[in-house]
């Protein structure tokens, strides 16, 4: 019985010493693993460079699709380094139920539009001033067409609405004792009565269908002031249920009557983009961006949502390795990209950036590595180091070693066009210590 313990015991520690021994082997560096079962005068050396050649410079983007989003964006802000920016909102409305009735000699009592809150960006301590027309063509908008930030649609010149106000997206709304998520309100019939008429004596075949209503009804234009200074961009869901526009009205039997236009996902909208070219931006940004100085690169880079800015990255270094005779293997290669700005409230650098390699015909492609996510792959903001970091080890292995086209690299913003980001970067300039740069572990195989 004593030897069968015994016997037991030993083979137990007898494990115990070789799982230790499995986990510290686990332990060590994975370029390291097998070195010591390897000839002397077989080991590969490994090498670290971040000293390598690169080159950049920032120019515009022609535009962004912004029909249906997430989120729709309208308001207008100023930035001491972009200057202005102002979003315009455009959206057709629905009925919510066909053959309506409105009564015997329907009386308006108003025509108001909601939409919910859904965030911001800048400043709404700032006053805004939002105009509201109606959509004056039958082609404006078409839930099978898609828009872009630089477009625009025809509209009537009758001033509907004009609202003046201070943005409060984080106040909830108190309404017969029900308090409900944060939302904008317009009153469409306190300058004129008009389109609460349109609707109260249309004919009723006009409420038939979506169809129908869509080519008697066209939809609305909201349209915000340029801003002098500050200001913000308000983001809003139109897709909830209390997105809407409500008609509110009496007749001969009935008193405090409502009918809702919804926005649903069988509205067609979009939002447009002015920078009003850049006019009141900063010198610095208007000579690279602009003018096209790309040597002020070295110094700053630039990038912006909204159809705004993206910033182009060379890699020279590739052709001298390519043609070195060397075969080079890739271990790991970071691309690092710092902001140049200390933190600024109402400034706020992307969350996310993301880089697209430029193909032969000029359109872009995401990078190898890019969908398993920006846990592996990167663009995420570190606002503790302020900065960027690329995992595209994959990408620079395949333009040394294979038939890759070295046609530079596009950063951008991710999600440009619903977020009204921008951040101002550090450029290539070696004598900067923040500046952009490529960060590469590799062997050369022989």
């Amino acid at each position: 019985m004593k030897f069968r313990l015994l016997l037991q015991l030993r083979h137990i520690v007898f494990y115990s010493m070789a799982l230790s021994l499995i986990v510290f082997a686990c332990q060590k560096d994975p370029s390291e693993i097998g070195l010591n079962i390897q000839p002397p005068n077989s080991v590969i050396d490994a090498f670290f460079t971040d000293s390598i050649s690169l080159y950049g410079h920032s120019e515009l983007v022609d535009s962004v699709r912004t029909s249906n989003t997430s989120v729709s964006l309208l308001g207008s802000y100023y930035d001491p380094i972009f200057g202005t920016t102002t979003a315009n909102l455009y959206t057709q409305f629905l009925i919510s139920s066909s053959g309506i009735d409105f009564g015997e000699n329907p009386v308006l009592d108003s025509l108001v539009v909601f939409f919910n809150y859904s965030g911001f960006y800048g400043d709404v301590t700032t006053t805004q001033t939002i105009r509201v027309y109606e959509l004056s063509d039958s082609d404006s908008l078409s839930i099978d067409s898609s828009y872009y930030s630089n477009q625009s649609k025809p509209h009537y010149e009758t001033l509907l609405a004009e609202k003046t106000f201070q943005p409060k997206p984080y106040d909830s709304v108190l309404i017969d004792t029900t308090n409900y998520a944060p939302f904008l309100r317009f009153n469409i019939s306190n300058l004129t009565e008009e389109l609460g008429y349109k609707f109260l004596n249309a004919d009723t075949s006009n409420y038939t269908s979506y169809e129908k209503f869509l080519k008697f009804f066209h939809g609305l234009y909201f349209e915000a002031e340029q801003v002098s200074s500050s200001g913000s961009i308000m983001y809003f869901d139109l897709n909830t249920t209390f997105s809407e526009m409500i008609l509110y009205y009496k007749n001969d039997e009935y008193d405090s009557l409502g009918y809702f236009f919804p926005i649903n996902e069988y509205c067609s909208r979009f939002h447009s983009l002015n920078h009003y070219n850049y006019d009141n931006a900063s010198q610095e940004f208007k000579d690279q961006v602009l003018n096209g100085d790309t040597l002020l690169g070295e110094s700053s880079l630039y990038l912006q949502s909204l159809g705004g800015v993206k910033t182009k990255i060379n890699l020279p270094f590739i052709d001298g390795w390519k043609n070195s005779g060397n075969l080079y293997g890739i271990n790991e290669a970071i691309l690092i990209v710092n902001n140049q700005e200390t933190y600024k409230e109402n400034y706020e650098p992307p969350p996310n950036l993301v880089l697209l390699k430029i193909l032969e015909d000029g359109t872009y492609a995401f990078l190898p590595g890019y969908y398993n996510g920006t846990e592996y792959f990167g663009g995420v903001y570190d606002s503790i180091n302020n900065q960027y970091r690329f995992r595209i080890t994959k990408y620079i292995q395949d333009l040394i070693g294979t038939d890759e086209l070295n046609n530079g690299l596009y950063m951008t913003v991710s999600g440009g066009s619903v977020k009204a980001n921008r951040v101002k970067i550090s450029g290539y300039d070696t004598s900067l210590i923040d500046r952009i740069k490529l960060n590469v572990k590799y062997t050369i195989l022989k």
